[in-house]
């Protein structure tokens, strides 16, 4: 019965921990270590436990207990406990020795690799990601990417230039834009232009023909956007607002254009006029909420980003978006929190970073190697 009450209080903590319960979590952990103070397992729990609630001490007193040293889970959690502390080197070494022991262990590896990148060895910390693969824990991806968007803020810092980018291209979630043919070479308007204007017809043809390209132009311009062509979409979504202002989505995919031309405060006057036109859909509140993180308007940010969640509670790019945000502001465990649920949500976001990453390193090594 005593084992079976160990067991329910380990499980259950763990659960908590899951859903984000930390202070329920704390209170199953502490019970399962006074129900069996010997138990090595009750310990590690409330270890982690304290872990997840940023008490790296705490957690470093729990794993002081002996316990069996052949368990490759031990190291493990040591090495982020003093990683936490800031005990880097302490836990390079307990990596490694979990590695020795289980040379297969990848979240032994992907914390080695989080270790690189808090050390500045974001390079190193890529290879060791890429030869082993990116372990899919929600404990190693959260500390992974709060390290990742450090790094990217600190390579811009560095550079001069700033590098705060959306976690993903705030374009329409509906999947790829519907085909469109083109208008042939040479003319935007085949035959509409060719239509005497005058009088009653001038006004028949202009209510009938402009909304009818107008929404050809926006079509056009959310494919160029999806092919990261951002100056042509924002040709044709000029184009398309300039005939009929009325057209749906018009002044949002405008806006969405000049935000991938890293044109934040056009993007916002787009985007304020689509949600008098057409109301605050979700893409707008996204995007809106981007103009802001990019002007550097957080509260502004959080604020948009908040409400679209409202709607669209599992939209991983927000959430990512509010983790970054967090993490600029200056608290490293709600963006951890974020980032996890929002690769919970969508891994590809990972892989997106890590992609990101590694092409600014590139970009910053032909630099340096172009220096005469």
């Amino acid at each position: 019965m005593r084992a079976w009450k160990i067991w329910r209080a380990v499980s259950r903590a763990s659960h908590l921990v899951a859903k984000g319960d930390l202070d329920g979590a704390l209170e199953w952990s502490k019970r399962a270590v006074s129900l069996a103070p010997e138990n090595a397992l009750s310990h590690l729990q409330l270890a982690l436990t304290h872990l997840e609630r940023g008490e790296p001490e705490a957690a470093l007193a729990e794993l002081s207990v002996p316990h069996d040293a052949a368990n490759p889970a031990w190291p493990v959690f040591e090495g982020l406990a003093r990683a936490d502390a800031g005990d880097l080197e302490g836990a390079r070494r307990l990596f490694d020795e979990a590695l020795r022991q289980a040379p297969q262990n990848r979240l032994a590896r992907g914390f080695q690799a989080v270790v690189m990148m808090r050390q500045g060895r974001p390079a190193e910390a890529l290879a060791e990601l890429e030869a082993s693969g990116v372990e899919a824990s929600h404990r190693l991806l959260g500390r992974l990417l709060v390290e990742v968007e450090r790094t990217l803020a600190g390579l811009g810092a560095s550079e001069g230039s700033r590098l705060r980018e959306t976690s993903l291209s705030p374009v329409s979630r509906d999947g790829d834009a519907p085909p469109v043919e083109d208008a042939p070479e040479g003319t935007n308007l085949p035959w509409g232009e060719r239509i005497a204007r005058n009088g009653l017809l001038d006004r028949l043809v202009g209510g009938i023909v402009d909304p009818l390209f107008a929404q050809l132009f926006v079509s056009r311009a959310e494919k160029a956007l999806y092919a990261q062509r951002s100056e042509a979409a924002i040709v044709d979504a000029r184009e398309a607002v300039r005939r009929c202002p009325e057209v749906p989505r018009g002044f949002c995919v405008l806006g969405l254009a000049y935000l991938q031309e890293k044109q934040p405060r056009a993007a916002l006057a787009c985007l304020r006029e689509a949600a008098r036109r057409d109301g605050e859909t979700p893409d707008v509140l996204y995007a809106l909420g981007c103009c802001h993180h990019e002007m550097g308007e957080l509260d502004e940010a959080r604020r948009c980003l908040t409400r679209m969640l409202e709607g669209f509670a599992k939209d991983a790019a927000a959430h990512y978006t509010l983790g970054q945000i967090d993490l600029e502001e200056g608290d490293a465990l709600a963006a951890r929190r974020r980032f996890e649920y929002a690769a919970f949500l969508d891994f590809l976001l990972v892989r997106e970073r890590l992609r990101r990453l590694s092409a600014v390193l590139a970009e910053r090594d032909a630099a340096v190697c172009a220096q005469p």
